[in-house]
C-alpha cells in the first residue's frame, strides 16, 4: 500500500535524479517542500539549464525537490489528478505515471506539438492539466504532504495525450479565438468547431452532440460533453439560448440511450479532426449532412 511517508532524500541524490532529467531533455528546476520554485524560473520555459546551474541549485541551495517545466521545451503534458479525484470511465492510456505526495497521480503524455493551456479543474473534477508554461513536481521529491514516487517509470513510452484531453483542449482553444476567419479549406467539422450562422445552430449542435456522445463514456457527459457544447454554442454568430442548448441535450441523450442497448463497443482512438469526420453506423439517429 502507498504511503505518504516522507523519507530522507540526500542533495546528491536529488542532483543524480535532476541531472538524469535533464539528459533526456527535460527542463529541470529546484522546488520547495510548498513545491514552489526557489528562484525566477520562467526562462527556462524556453531553455533548459546547464549541468553548473543544477549543481548551484542542489548543493548550494539545499531545495526539497525537483520538478521539470511542462510544455513544448520539454516535451511533455502533465494530467494531474488528485487523490479524490474521479478518473472513472476516462481513457487514461498506460504512459509513465507518478504518485504524488498527496496520494495523487501524474499522468505524463507527450506534447501535441501545439499550445497546451494550463487548466484547473476540468469538467468540474479534481483534475488538472499542466502543459505549455507549467510544471509539474517529479519524484524522489518530498513536499509538506510527503513523497512523489514512480509506479511507471520513464522506461515506459509516453503516450499521446487522450483525445477527450485533446477535444476539451481544442474547444477552449477555438473559444480564445473567435476573431480568427474561419479558412475555406477546413473541412465541414472544423468549420462546425469555429461556430455557424443562425440557421445552422441545431443542425450542427445535434451532429457534434450525436458525435461525442459516441466517443466519451456515458458518465462523462454531463462533466464533459456538456461543458465542451457550452461552450462551442458561443462560437455561433448567434448562440442558441441555454434552454434549447440543454433541450436538445437532454433530447439526445435519450436517443442515444434507446438506439443502443448493451455494453458500448470499444472505438479506435481518432484525431480531432478524424473523430468528427468518422460516422459510427450504429447510430442512425446521427443527423446525416
Amino acid at each position: 500500500k502507498l504511503t505518504n511517508q516522507i523519507m530522507s532524500v540526500s542533495n546528491e541524490e536529488l542532483y543524480q535524479q535532476a541531472l538524469g532529467y535533464l539528459r533526456r531533455g527535460f527542463s529541470v528546476i529546484a522546488v520547495e517542500k510548498d513545491k514552489k520554485p526557489m528562484f525566477i524560473w520562467e526562462k527556462y520555459q524556453q531553455q533548459l539549464p546547464t549541468e553548473d546551474e543544477l549543481a548551484t541549485w542542489f548543493f548550494e541551495k539545499n531545495p526539497a525537490g525537483i520538478a521539470i517545466v511542462t510544455g513544448a521545451l520539454s516535451g511533455i503534458v502533465v494530467l494531474d489528478v488528485e487523490a479524490d479525484g474521479d478518473v472513472t470511465g476516462l481513457d487514461i492510456p498506460t504512459t509513465p505515471t507518478t504518485k504524488t505526495g498527496g496520494n495523487g497521480r501524474h499522468y505524463w503524455f507527450k506534447h501535441p506539438g501545439y499550445e497546451v493551456k494550463n487548466k484547473v479543474r476540468i469538467g468540474g473534477k479534481k483534475i488538472d492539466l499542466r502543459g505549455d508554461g507549467g510544471y509539474a513536481v517529479m519524484p524522489p521529491s518530498q513536499s509538506s504532504k510527503g513523497s512523489y514516487e514512480w509506479l511507471t517509470g520513464l522506461e515506459t513510452p509516453l503516450a499521446e495525450m487522450p483525445e477527450w484531453l485533446k477535444m476539451y483542449q481544442k474547444i477552449k482553444e477555438v473559444q480564445v479565438q473567435s476573431s480568427v476567419r474561419v479558412p475555406s479549406t477546413m473541412s465541414k467539422w472544423e468549420k462546425i468547431i469555429y461556430g455557424v450562422p443562425e440557421g445552422q445552430r441545431h443542425d450542427a449542435l445535434v451532429r457534434l452532440i450525436g458525435k461525442l456522445q459516441a466517443h466519451l463514456p456515458r458518465n462523462n457527459w454531463d462533466d464533459l460533453l456538456l461543458p465542451v457544447i457550452e461552450l462551442w454554442n458561443k462560437q455561433n454568430d448567434l448562440p442558441l439560448t441555454d434552454d434549447e442548448v440543454y433541450a436538445t441535450y437532454e433530447d439526445m441523450s435519450v436517443r442515444y440511450e434507446n438506439g443502443e442497448p448493451g455494453p458500448r463497443k470499444e472505438r479506435p482512438l481518432y484525431s480531432i479532426t478524424e473523430l468528427l469526420e468518422h460516422e459510427p453506423a450504429e447510430y442512425p439517429f446521427l443527423v446525416e449532412p
